[in-house]
């Protein structure tokens, strides 16, 4: 899983074991506290160790632009 957000921490690889119910715990943590909407993302990983909500150590970064193809793909 690669998280991609301006709260994600710089260079740091999580080592806890994530699943598609660990997205739905995340939501659930952050927008709905106390709330979960089954038994199994109840007791996954939050992937919450992935980011920093209070520093946004990434806000600033610049992101670059991508080169165009080397050659067209216009059917």
């Amino acid at each position: 899983m690669i998280a991609v957000s301006p709260f994600s921490k710089p260079s740091y690889v999580s080592h806890v074991t994530g699943d598609h119910t660990s997205l739905l715990k995340l939501i659930e943590n952050r927008f709905m506290p106390g709330v979960h909407l089954t038994k199994r993302d109840q007791y996954a990983n939050d992937l919450e160790s992935m980011f920093d909500f209070t520093n946004s150590p990434s806000l600033n970064t610049s992101v670059g632009s991508a080169q165009p193809p080397q050659s067209d793909c216009t059917p």
